[in-house]
């Protein structure tokens, strides 16, 4: 899925199930992507596309955290409000190799996955999966 539509959703819907951006937040949020989308339809290079495309992943993080801040402030003031703080868990760091070939290796795999998204639930924290 595209970083665009990630956020796109991310805006669309309440945040935590209770509190929507207010528009200011949104455009502080999607503008530097937006911008990227616009520079990457102009782009002919593939290695500057590339590029760009680390520069979404940051311009994501940022916004996902200027959100975070955004339903933080509004929690501190309501109390029916609940923040969750995001802990991005990327599978691929976790495996031992590049490729699992046996079923030691898929179970220690699997047991370490098991083990980063459990401590993130009992830290009462939400996932993203990269």
């Amino acid at each position: 899925m595209r970083i665009q539509d990630m956020f796109e959703k991310r805006l669309d819907r309440p945040i935590n199930g209770v509190v929507k951006a207010d528009a200011a937040v949104q455009t502080a949020c999607s503008g530097p992507l937006e911008a990227l989308r616009q520079r990457v339809e102009t782009e002919e290079s593939l290695a500057h596309i590339v590029q760009i495309e680390g520069e979404a992943l940051n311009a994501f993080d940022a916004a996902n955290q200027r959100l975070e801040d955004f339903v933080k402030s509004v929690a501190e003031r309501d109390a029916s409000v609940s923040y969750k703080k995001q802990r991005v868990v990327e599978p691929a760091k976790l495996a031992s190799a590049a490729y699992l070939e046996t079923m030691d290796e898929v179970e220690s795999f699997l047991d370490a996955l098991r083990q980063e998204l459990e401590n993130a639930i009992q830290q009462n924290e939400r996932i993203q999966i990269r």
